[in-house]
């Protein structure tokens, strides 16, 4: 894998450890988040775009080796986009098994990143 210049890797893993932290927006995935947290942590535009072509092309990357992918780059918790529109739909992305999913894919991306 491509490796991550070194201003984006920075600015990935303070808006993953950031999302780990706290959710910003509860009918939001991991990658609504983080991009939302890249967009409000990140004054230089050049910055932001790299950051979010880096988080990308390192989250996809990523997800062929994680064990619970479905390997479907939107929809990578397990049960896919059906599962997903059922817990945005009731508001529950964040919550229980779907949190706990969404937590553990943060945290395995935070240790690749540092790796």
């Amino acid at each position: 894998m491509k490796r991550i210049d070194a201003k984006s890797k920075e600015l990935i893993l303070a808006a993953l450890k950031a999302t780990k932290s706290s959710i910003n927006h509860i009918n939001a995935g991991v990658c609504g988040n983080v991009a939302d947290r890249l967009a409000r942590n990140t004054n230089n535009i050049k910055d932001l775009v790299k950051a979010n072509e880096e988080w990308q092309r390192f989250t996809w990357t990523f997800l062929h080796k994680w064990p619970k992918s479905n390997h479907d780059r939107a929809y990578p918790i397990p049960g896919g986009i059906d599962t997903y529109e059922e817990h945005y739909d009731e508001g529950t992305l964040w919550v229980g098994e779907q949190s706990e999913l969404r937590t553990e894919l943060i945290c395995k991306l935070i240790e690749n990143l540092k790796g």
